[in-house]
């Protein structure tokens, strides 16, 4: 008798915990949001294949020609490796931007050290997020990532974890 009453009763509580446990506020997991300063301090970090890179001097093009954006990030001490962000006809807001087409929106890393050129295309995608982008005091401050693929040297890189402020130049 007490085991027909025990068995519906924890099989009762075991279901309300399932339900309740996911909505409980953890106090041990402490969620810090990332967050762009957005001064044009000239500083790029982001995870290249799961390595860390961080960079305090980068220097930013940006350019619109016809119906094309052009954000260049210039990184090393001769800016020789850069990553570069397309976007066609775009109204380029504070938004994200999917990189997800290898004509209208797309981004490439060129990798001075191994002469590879990695571009995102419909398979190998993207996001670009732009955090600001003040035409007035040329600064220009987002967040990236994607995966790219380089057919010379048959490579595919992952970029995760990408930050930038930067002042720019305009061509």
């Amino acid at each position: 008798m007490l085991t027909r009453f025990i068995f519906p009763v924890l099989l009762s509580v075991t279901g309300l915990l399932l339900v309740v446990i996911p909505f409980i506020p953890s106090t041990h997991v402490s969620e810090e949001k990332a967050t762009i300063a957005s001064t044009g301090s000239n500083t790029l970090s982001c995870n290249f294949n799961n390595a860390s890179l961080t960079v305090d001097s980068i220097q930013t093009e940006v350019s619109h020609r016809e119906d094309l954006f052009y954000l260049k990030l210039q990184i090393g001490d001769r800016h020789e490796n850069q990553i570069s962000f397309v976007l066609k006809n775009e109204d380029i807001l504070e938004k994200g931007y999917v990189l997800d087409h290898s004509d209208k929106r797309y981004s490439s890393f060129l990798y001075h050290g191994r002469y590879c050129t990695y571009s995102s295309d419909e398979f190998y995608n993207g996001m670009l997020m732009i955090h600001k982008y003040d035409t007035i005091n040329k600064i220009i401050a987002g967040s990236f990532e994607f995966m790219a693929h380089s057919d010379a040297c048959d490579e595919l890189i992952s970029v995760t974890n990408g930050t930038f402020d930067s002042n720019y130049v305009s061509n």
